[in-house]
């Protein structure tokens, strides 16, 4: 029998913020529980664990203080939360990935000029770099690339790398480099593969490489 979900687009945006987040427990092993648990101690209100279950089944919405401590447990945006609106990552993610991703793309846009290349960045309000996630464009040889910068991030003690699904789900997908900094102000750079996607692991709206010693560092701009 097929159930038919009151809330569909809820419970979609619910299931993506709960996979993506890595303090969530797994279903089945004490997610709702869980959920319940960190919405009572942040004060926002005391919702029952079957209050959880209908909200993680799309049967039912939270009330607002609950939608807004459901928010701030799983760090995404309230508004994206309750209607699709907004920003999917948490404050704290999109305040470090955003500074982080900045400082990668400068990087990667120097190496690029100093290896002769040309560079540009797409502009405020440009759509088919907003949807595919193009951090900036390099013209060198001849040829023009569609280039998408990842910054490492240590999670659980391991050197991931987060990459959009709207970057593999494009008609004309960009390269995708990978920068993991070291001390003394050096970097490795490495170019993120089909191959090495395949063997990632999907998290909501990213698909998350964790980083391979066996892995072919860049020894220049795209070689």
């Amino acid at each position: 029998m097929t159930i038919k979900l009151k809330h569909p687009d809820f419970f979609r945006r619910l299931q993506q913020a709960c996979e993506a987040n890595p303090l969530v427990p797994p279903k089945h092993s004490g997610q709702l529980v869980w959920l319940a648990d960190q919405i009572r101690k942040r004060g926002k209100t005391s919702p029952s664990v079957e209050s959880v279950r209908k909200w993680m089944s799309g049967e039912t919405m939270p009330r607002h203080d609950a939608m807004l401590g459901l928010a701030e447990i799983l760090g995404v945006d309230a508004n994206w939360l309750a209607f699709g609106t907004g920003e999917v990552s948490t404050k704290h993610q999109a305040v470090s990935r955003s500074r982080n991703a900045s400082g990668a793309v400068n990087v990667v846009a120097g190496i690029a000029q100093m290896s002769g290349g040309s560079v540009a960045f797409p502009k405020e309000g440009e759509k088919a770099a907003e949807q595919d996630k193009v951090s900036l464009y390099v013209y060198m040889d001849g040829a023009h690339y569609r280039i998408t910068v990842i910054p490492s991030e240590d999670v659980e003690g391991k050197l991931t790398f987060h990459v959009p699904v709207e970057c593999l789900i494009s008609d004309e997908p960009p390269l995708i480099i990978g920068i993991n900094p070291l001390e003394d102000f050096r970097f490795e750079l490495y170019r993120i593969t089909p191959d090495m996607l395949e063997a990632g692991t999907r998290k909501g709206a990213f698909v998350v490489v964790e980083l391979n010693p066996n892995w072919k560092k860049m020894k220049g701009f795209l070689k």
